[in-house]
């Protein structure tokens, strides 16, 4: 017999991430805040993209996919993996399910048959153009805000952005930055 603990519901909590670890002058550091209140706001409108593409008939992961590959760019399947972040053997099955509906095809590689290279297909386009249209709404969190407090996540969020690109931080060579 396991010992197992039940688990006891939990009151309402205040979902913003605590601020750990001090800056030099004692104050909780205001790029680790930053960070953190940024994970938690994405992880609470997680559920924004899931309503987008609700009757689309996808998943997250599929969605994401089909949003990682550019119309008129073939990808090799293990480019595909290195940007979602999972083995290849995975992407065989998302490939499968969205090359069932007609929205993927597998075309062999040009200088190497053996690759299997993912395009999207001319339905892909139009679902993909949908579904981008979806989640480029904001949410209420960020349409809310002022105008003038938009262009200011705007401009923080695309610099914070330009200073991953310039350090080099967004993928090594054999994990190429795929457009969304």
């Amino acid at each position: 017999m396991h010992d197992r603990q039940q688990k006891v519901p939990e009151g309402p909590k205040d979902r913003r991430p605590a601020a750990r670890g001090n800056g030099a002058n004692g104050r909780p550091d205001a790029g680790r805040e930053a960070w953190l209140l940024l994970l938690g706001l994405l992880r609470a409108e997680r559920g924004s993209f899931v309503a987008a593409i609700g009757d689309l008939d996808l998943t997250p992961v599929q969605a994401r996919l089909l949003l990682d590959l550019e119309p008129e760019r073939p990808v090799a399947m293990n480019e595909l993996a290195d940007a979602l972040y999972c083995d290849a053997s995975n992407i065989t099955g998302l490939v499968d399910k969205l090359e069932s509906r007609k929205l993927i095809e597998r075309r062999a590689g040009a200088g190497d048959r053996r690759v299997k290279m993912i395009a999207v297909t001319k339905h892909g386009v139009r679902l993909r153009a949908t579904l981008r249209s979806r989640i480029s709404q904001p949410p209420q969190s960020i349409a809310s805000l002022s105008e003038s407090e938009k262009k200011s996540l705007r401009d923080i969020l695309r610099k914070a952005l330009d200073n991953r690109t310039s350090a080099g931080a967004l993928q090594p060579d054999s994990r190429r930055r795929m457009a969304t």
